[in-house]
C-alpha cells in the first residue's frame, strides 16, 4: 500500500496563488484516489502542522478557503526535519511544494535536512524555486516552481508521483499486489482485482 508525504507550502506568498494551489491539490487527491494507499498532509510557513497523517487516500477530505489559510514565512528545514524524523525508517513518497526559499528555520539546518534524507527510505519530490538547494540537500527529483503554472506543476506532481505508487506496488510480493490461486504446490496464477 503506497504511503505518500505531501508537505505544502502556506506561508503568506502563496496567497497570491491560495485558488490554483487548492484546486491543484484537489485535482491531485482525485488522480490519487484510483491507486489506494495512504495520504499524509502537513503544510507549513513558520512552523510546520500535520494537518492529517496516514488517511486512506479515499477519505481525505479536500482542501478550501477554510483549510488552506497562507500566512506567515517559509521555515522550510525545519518542516523537512521534522517529516524525515517522524518517517525515520519507513518507505513512501515525500512531495514537498513551495514557492519561496528558506528563510525562518531555527531547529534544522541545512547540512541536517541532507543528512535525514541519505539515510531515509522516502523517495523525495521537490517543487520549488531553489532548486540548487534541493540538488544540495540530495533531492534529484525536482520540479522549477512558478507561479503561473501551478495547477500545470500538481498535474506534474500528480503524474510522478503515480509512477512512483505504480513502481512501489510492483516492487512488492504478489500477494499484496492481487489475489492469488493455488494451482499447486509450485504455481500460482494471479487474478487481479
Amino acid at each position: 500500500m503506497a504511503t505518500r508525504i505531501f508537505l505544502l507550502d502556506k506561508s503568506g506568498s502563496m496567497d497570491s496563488v491560495l485558488d490554483d494551489t487548492i484546486g491543484g491539490f484537489n485535482s491531485f487527491l482525485r488522480e490519487q484516489v484510483p491507486l489506494g494507499g495512504t495520504l499524509t498532509l502537513y503544510t507549513f510557513s513558520d512552523t510546520c502542522k500535520c494537518e492529517y497523517r496516514d488517511v486512506p487516500i479515499e477519505d481525505v477530505s479536500p482542501l478550501d478557503r477554510d483549510t488552506y489559510i497562507p500566512q506567515g514565512n517559509t521555515a522550510l528545514y525545519d518542516s523537512m526535519g521534522q517529516i524525515l524524523k517522524d518517517y525515520k525508517g519507513k518507505q513512501g513518497i515525500f512531495v514537498v511544494l513551495t514557492d519561496g526559499q528558506e528563510n525562518s528555520s531555527r531547529k534544522y539546518t541545512k547540512a541536517h535536512v541532507k543528512d535525514l534524507i541519505e539515510a531515509s527510505k522516502l523517495e523525495v519530490m521537490y517543487v520549488g524555486v531553489d532548486l540548487d538547494s534541493a540538488a544540495e540537500i540530495g533531492i534529484r527529483n525536482t520540479v522549477s516552481y512558478d507561479h503561473s503554472r501551478t495547477p500545470e506543476m500538481f498535474r506534474l506532481v500528480s503524474e510522478s508521483v503515480t509512477a512512483s505508487v505504480e513502481r512501489q506496488n510492483l516492487s512488492q510480493p504478489v500477494e499484496t499486489v492481487c489475489s492469488t490461486e493455488a494451482i499447486d504446490s509450485t504455481i500460482r496464477r494471479c487474478t487481479s482485482h
